[in-house]
């Protein structure tokens, strides 16, 4: 008799559990297909952490190498003069150290957007592809903005109502105030564009998108905003970006394309950079413009599910729909 193959299919990831015709399960069989899934799962988790190296390689060395600079500026400029106090000198190396974070922040995504170009081209794949850039819905463009929008004001509202330590606190200003003080056209840049694309990049289009294939969607959505939070330091900032991950994840399965997630980023940036909301607002204020941009989002959410339900969104990106089992089994 014929042995009997019975498929199990769970979110997309396959296991053969190959049965004898006396109900028994065939040991040589069922070894290869374990083995050949356990190298599957951590080839992708590999492939995740690599990607997740990468970006805080880059991040290290381009900080590294302009730290030096700014030592060695700072020496010599006080050659002339003596060294005097070293701990003045400390002080005004630390100063240009803060005050470069966003000229880092810019070097580091962008040199890390050039080296995964790099290796992608070097292994003849689409970059594009491989990271389910595609184009959106002209429809889905403006409650993705709106969205991003409104949930930058109401994370941070919501940490603002719970009590957490002053640490935390402290900690978290001091972090964001690196940001929102430096309003020069390299801050901008590196706020607005280059931060958005970087990470989106990283966290969503190549380490969420590995780590589904190794294990449920809903578990590499939370290990990666995860890793996504912690990247970003601060216990308290890495809470606020483990939920607006979640939320990139979620735009990014539903329109399926990076776009989506890169344009809420922007827009959710683009909300600490506006001057208004440098100012510490009155609680009138601030529960005004919670309940504004919970409409808002509330709205925007509904919107876009809208749009799903009309199917004005693509039911799966050009690199879902083309992947073949066998292309899937040979990716990184």
């Amino acid at each position: 008799a014929a042995w009997i193959e019975i498929m199990f299919k769970r979110n997309s990831s396959r296991v053969l559990c190959v049965a004898a015709p006396t109900g028994g399960v065939d040991p040589i069989n069922f070894t290869l297909l374990w083995r050949k899934r356990m190298k599957k799962v951590f080839g992708a988790i590999g492939s995740a952490l690599g990607y997740l190296m990468l970006f805080l390689g880059v991040q290290f060395v381009v900080s590294l190498l302009i730290m030096l600079v700014i030592m060695i500026q700072t020496v010599l400029g006080a050659m002339p003069y003596g060294y005097g106090n070293e701990f003045y000198l400390i002080s005004e190396v630390m100063d240009a150290i803060f005050g470069s974070m966003m000229l880092i922040v810019l070097l580091s995504d962008v040199i890390t957007v050039l080296v995964l170009w790099l290796i992608f081209f070097c292994r003849r794949k689409s970059f594009l592809g491989e990271t389910q850039i595609c184009r959106l819905p002209a429809g889905g463009i403006v409650p993705i903005i709106l969205l991003g929008f409104s949930a930058n004001i109401l994370v941070s509202f919501l940490l603002s109502i719970v009590p957490l330590p002053q640490s935390w606190l402290d900690s978290y200003f001091q972090n964001v105030s690196l940001v929102v003080n430096d309003k020069g056209i390299i801050a901008w840049i590196a706020a607005v564009v280059a931060a958005p694309i970087a990470e989106e990049l990283i966290f969503r289009g190549l380490i969420y998108t590995r780590l589904k294939r190794a294990m449920p969607s809903v578990l590499a959505a939370v290990i990666s905003s995860l890793l996504f939070g912690i990247a970003h330091g601060t216990i308290l900032w890495a809470i606020s970006t483990f939920l607006i991950g979640m939320l990139l994840i979620w735009l990014f399965e539903t329109f399926h394309s990076l776009l989506a997630s890169i344009l809420a980023h922007s827009a959710l940036n683009l909300v600490g950079m506006l001057p208004y909301f440098d100012h510490e607002m009155s609680d009138t204020e601030g529960w005004i413009w919670f309940a504004a941009s919970l409409l808002v989002f509330v709205a925007s959410a509904l919107w876009i599910i809208l749009l799903r339900k009309k199917k004005s969104i693509p039911l799966a990106g050009p690199q879902e729909r083309n992947m073949s089992p066998a292309a899937e089994e040979s990716e990184a």
